[in-house]
């Protein structure tokens, strides 16, 4: 069960399906009752792993689609703050 297609990227049932997705798969690996994990929380885990490599707030951004640098660094679950 994903996402076939109908509709343009970014519409509500490409992402509905998307996050079906996503909870059924938490759901086989059993996370799914863990109450700080949801379908966002895979994505925020992969911006984190390039800012771990990269220590590069810019490519973790990049990955969330994100133009603000502090609501990157929130998502991530890193203490920054964009110097002014």
């Amino acid at each position: 069960m994903t996402y076939d297609g109908e509709g343009a990227p970014g519409e509500v049932s490409a992402q509905a399906a998307s996050c079906k997705v996503i909870r059924s798969i938490l759901d086989v690996a059993g996370l799914s009752r863990e109450p700080d994990i949801r379908p966002a929380s895979v994505r925020y885990w992969r911006a984190r792993a390039v800012y771990d490599l990269n220590r590069d707030v810019t490519g973790a951004a990049r990955v969330l689609g994100m133009n603000s640098l502090d609501r990157a660094a929130e998502a991530i679950g890193l203490e920054w703050k964009e110097a002014a």
